[in-house]
């Protein structure tokens, strides 16, 4: 954390630091049919990891209080909605909860999906590819990480419901051991709703 960091970290939880807090259960997440997906990506729940874990155990007291299975620090937390705040500078995730997130079962899940999403539609993305899960397991080391997705409220207007989303996926990782967290986002907007892109283009990613 830099200074204003800190200083936030401290306004939104005082000394009241050492209550995890509830995820949402690692359901279903559906496949956007615009591409003709059809299926469901199917999680299974005995397959997740947890703070608890002597793989990702860390010295920070308050993560290793989170001791349950479907549980997350408010350090962590708050680490995840800051990441999402300079990501996404025109929203404010800074009072999400715990339930606006999901913990992703597997690094193997994050790359199944994002490859399923993006190979139709970028080209020669089985060459990129390599080069870009290479990139990602040289500055996160995936395989350590607790992957955590962002959860959109039907009843509030953030990045990925707002008008004009076709589709779009959300993974943010935590490495505990390298105190380094990476956002992995992509988005396709309907051209109307996008100042980006060529005047023949129907939709463009971001």
């Amino acid at each position: 954390m830099i200074s204003t960091d800190k200083r936030s970290w401290k306004h939104a939880n005082g000394t009241n630091v050492n209550e995890p807090q509830m995820l949402s259960p690692p359901d279903e997440m559906p496949l956007s049919h615009s591409l003709g997906f059809n299926g469901l990506a199917t999680f299974d729940s005995h397959r997740l990891r947890h703070f608890s874990e002597r793989s990702l155990s860390g010295s920070d007291n308050d993560e290793n209080l989170a001791q349950m299975i479907g549980t997350i620090s408010k350090k962590t937390l708050f680490n995840l909605t800051q990441m999402l705040n300079i990501s996404f500078p025109d929203y404010d995730f800074s009072n999400k909860k715990g339930s606006s997130f999901a913990l992703v079962p597997s690094y193997q899940v994050v790359r199944d999906i994002c490859d399923r999403y993006l190979s139709p539609v970028v080209d020669g993305y089985t060459r990129i590819s390599y080069a870009l899960w290479d990139a990602i397991d040289d500055e996160i080391k995936p395989l350590d990480c607790m992957i955590y997705r962002y959860i959109s409220s039907s009843s509030e207007v953030d990045p990925f419901t707002e008008d004009g989303v076709l589709w779009h996926f959300n993974y943010l990782f935590h490495n505990r051991n390298l105190k380094r967290f990476m956002m992995m986002s992509c988005r396709a907007l309907h051209m109307q709703n996008s100042d980006e892109g060529e005047a023949d283009e129907d939709w463009v990613m971001d």
